[in-house]
């Protein structure tokens, strides 16, 4: 049977990310031409990038040599070279498709290759590509050459294939590292690879031996019965994530960084340290070679636990074998990095109190180190969002659990919902909830008392200011929503309302029919509760109230007791209807509010002149006779009414930690 190598090529994929594995496995390759016995085994890599327009740094590889001082492609290498997924080093992990992740990334191969046959030195030409497949020239040299070794070249870079980051110095020197690093480590001196690139010349153990943290640590343990070495490698400023090195055949089949941000804690800790930690858990076992696929991409183990045969392995179950490993060799530094995402929670739990609840409810929240407040914020968020998640499902269970059962209405199935809306972590949120609503009380009330300081800007500007703070004006019901207004600094009363209207004339507002052009500032309907049902053609009872705020420091107020009187006389003369058009009937009095400035002589005319009771410095109220209606009038100081606001909202604030 016969191999065509087009059609073998065609067949055989290699992502764009793994480009970089040619190279990688020609290093590989000339590393294991040496003889056993060596004593030093040396790859150098030479890498040639394109010279555009006069500069030759531009990040685009043009070729790349690999060279070594092995024992060359001799006749039985050239023949194992020749046969596609025929190795004659199985011992070593050759799976004989090295060569073709070459040819998906350059058009040729060129080899140069010195060998010795008898007492003879011979030197090989090799070119291999696609088409040609391989071509060999042979020349036998001079008795007083007798170096061995080879020179592999691929050129012709394919479009497309190294053109973007993991072509850069950098990333190549990194994926080597990381490729190689069973080498490194176990070989130690005797074996290295340097790497030529833009007149740079770096030495692989060298920056191993600079970026290790410390000595690595070799243990084995025992999975199902199957013997497992794990070599735990921490490596500094190396800017990499951390991951799982799964070894088949002697070489590092896959890189698996999702494995290790699985465990929690080990992430966050390994990132957080001064220098930037990257931790490597080398996992080696013949369990591992027995089961890596021809062309060394991943193994053929199960990804779950099912349908396994009793000497069979999973991934889980190796996996979870590994972890206790994992967290014993990572302890220390898993500890303080625990303590130390303690303490930054407790300090987000202040600045963020609305948070606070979920926050002591799952003390496992990761933020990293020097975390921006955007940042802990989208944290926090992601967190409270998946643990509604969970309540709602857990709820949603728990109902269509009670309607199979039919227990619908009964004792047991109040029961069951009542547990899940006061589990832990339902009331975590529903705490959350709160304190967001408080944490924008205080906002509230801090701006306002910043609005009455000496130094805010006009007067004038200071009364719209306050206005909108407390509600948007020249809006209504149908243009405003419930959140933006904030009469509770009023009264905690006018937040509830069925029609509310702010600076718009009453022959505007939509609860009713007024010709007339005056313009309360505030004026709201609210309707009232029935126990029995209304009965047809009956009419719904309401209760009307009107806010009118003065300009701070005013000194002419007098005249504002009157002008709520005169809204409330044209608000209740007119027929009223609700929102949705139902008659409205105004029998209980109606509430007013002015919020002003409060002066002596103000005062003294309140009390004398309008008969007003004075409740507090700031607080006066009077009980009118107005013919048709009563009015509740509150005649309110500024400061007064901050205070007030200051004093409801206390507890709360004590709470949450915001006095």
């Amino acid at each position: 049977m016969q191999s065509n190598l087009e059609g073998r090529l065609r067949n055989f994929r290699l992502e764009k990310k793994d480009a970089p594995f040619c190279i990688y496995e020609t290093v590989v390759n000339g590393f294991q031409s040496y003889p056993e016995a060596s004593e030093k085994k040396y790859v150098k890599v030479t890498i040639e990038r394109e010279d555009l327009f006069g500069n030759k740094n531009t990040g685009l590889i043009s070729s790349i040599t690999v060279s070594d001082e092995g024992e060359g492609f001799t006749d039985e290498n050239l023949k194992a070279f020749k046969t596609l997924d025929e190795t004659t080093k199985p011992q070593l992990g050759c799976k004989g498709v090295g060569r073709l992740t070459c040819l998906k990334v350059f058009s040729r191969v060129k080899i140069k290759s010195r060998y010795v046959s008898g007492d003879k030195v011979y030197r090989r030409d090799i070119t291999f590509d696609p088409k040609n497949e391989v071509q060999v020239s042979l020349e036998e040299l001079s008795e007083d050459i007798l170096t061995t070794g080879s020179e592999v070249s691929l050129v012709g870079k394919l479009p497309g294939s190294l053109e973007d980051k993991v072509a850069s110095s950098e990333a190549i020197r990194n994926g080597l590292l990381s490729h190689c690093l069973k080498f490194l480590i176990t070989e130690q001196s005797n074996f290295d690879v340097l790497i030529q690139d833009e007149g740079v010349v770096t030495s692989l153990q060298d920056e191993l031996k600079s970026k290790l943290k410390e000595t690595p640590f070799t243990e084995e343990i025992q999975i199902g019965g199957h013997c497992f070495s794990l070599t735990h490698i921490l490596l500094k400023d190396i800017k990499a994530p951390s991951y799982i090195a799964w070894c088949g055949n002697g070489r590092v089949v896959l890189l698996d960084p999702k494995t290790l941000n699985l465990l929690s804690g080990i992430s966050n800790a390994l990132k957080n340290q001064g220098e930037g930690l990257t931790y490597i858990c080398m996992v080696e076992s013949k369990y591992l070679d027995d089961a890596t696929y021809a062309d060394r991409s991943n193994f053929s183990i199960s990804e779950n636990d099912d349908s396994l045969g009793l000497e069979e392995l999973s991934f889980p179950q190796i996996k979870r074998a590994i972890e206790p490993r994992i967290r014993s060799f990572l302890k220390e530094l898993v500890e303080k990095e625990k303590l130390e995402n303690f303490e930054r929670l407790e300090y987000w739990g202040q600045e963020l109190p609305s948070f606070k609840p979920i926050i002591d409810l799952d003390k496992n929240i990761e933020i990293p180190k020097g975390a921006s407040r955007r940042e802990a914020l989208k944290i926090l968020r992601r967190t409270k969002y998946e643990m509604a998640d969970e309540v709602d499902d857990l709820i949603e269970s728990s109902k269509q659990s009670i309607e199979k059962k039919g227990l619908a209405g009964t004792k047991e199935a109040v029961t069951k919902i009542f547990e899940d809306l006061m589990s832990h972590r339902a009331v975590a949120l529903n705490k959350s909830a709160l304190a967001e609503y408080v944490v924008r009380r205080k906002a509230i009330i801090e701006c306002f008392d910043q609005a009455l300081s000496s130094d805010f800007a006009g007067e004038v500007k200071k009364e719209e200011f306050i206005h909108n703070l407390i509600i948007p004006m020249k809006c209504d019901s149908s243009n405003m929503y419930f959140e933006e207004s904030n009469l509770w600094l009023l009264d905690e009363q006018l937040a509830f309302h069925n029609y509310i209207s702010s600076d718009i004339p009453l022959n505007q507002i939509k609860i009713a029919e007024i010709p007339d052009d005056l313009r309360p500032d505030v004026a709201t309907l609210k309707l009232c509760s029935y126990e029995e049902p209304i009965g047809i053609g009956t009419s719904v009872k309401g209760s009307i109230s009107i806010v009118e705020f003065k300009k701070p420091t005013r000194k002419d107020v007098k005249g504002s007791v009157d002008q709520v009187i005169g809204y409330a006389e044209k608000l209740t003369e007119n027929k009223l209807r609700s929102y949705n058009k139902r008659p409205v009937r105004c029998e209980g009095p109606v509430f007013g509010y002015i919020v002003c400035d409060i002066d002596s002589s103000f005062e003294k005319y309140l009390r004398t002149n309008r008969g007003f009771k004075k409740v507090d410095n700031g607080f006066f109220y009077s009980v009118m006779d107005c013919g048709g209606f009563a009015l509740v009038l509150e005649v309110l100081s500024l400061d007064y009414v901050l205070e007030r606001a200051r004093r409801r909202n206390q507890a709360l604030f004590k709470v949450l930690g915001l006095e």
